[in-house]
């Protein structure tokens, strides 16, 4: 009983160990169970932002080729990471995608997600990142250009 138990605490550190690793191919912890680890995904428009966060799974990487992105509407993401496994929204160098137009990011209930690497300038300053009952949100090394509005 101890040794099974014992054996049991190994695999699942080891699992824990690489499920959070971007792979193609399955980790097979035992041969009765494989985990296909979560992704990098690649994404250079718009469109492919939104099916990407739409799809996103805890631990999954999603890489923002560098350009400049003009929204219209917001980039909706209501997926969740775990706190070992967070989604990672990411410009793919940083500094060099540039997120512009009437919105950016709209967070809705999510938890475990990071954003970072992007510019943003909006002219609204109320509209660069949005977040609606969220946890454990990082947002880091972004640069924030945004111009207000004066009134006389």
């Amino acid at each position: 009983m101890k040794k099974s138990f014992f054996h049991y605490l190994i695999l699942n550190f080891v699992f824990s160990l690489y499920a959070c690793h971007s792979a193609e191919t399955p980790i097979t912890v035992r041969r009765e169970f494989t985990y296909m680890a979560p992704h990098k995904i690649v994404i250079a428009s718009l469109n492919e932002w939104q099916t990407a966060l739409a799809h996103a799974r805890p631990g999954d990487l999603i890489e923002v080729e560098d350009g400049e992105y003009r929204t219209t509407k917001p980039i909706l993401i209501n997926r969740s990471g775990t706190e070992d496994c967070p989604i990672v929204i990411r410009a793919k160098s940083r500094g060099k995608a540039t997120i512009n137009g009437k919105c950016g990011f709209l967070l809705q209930k999510v938890e475990h997600v990071w954003i970072e690497g992007f510019v943003f300038s909006h002219e609204d300053t109320r509209s660069a990142i949005q977040m609606d009952g969220c946890h454990f949100v990082r947002i880091t090394r972004n640069q924030f250009l945004l111009r207000e509005s004066t009134t006389k």
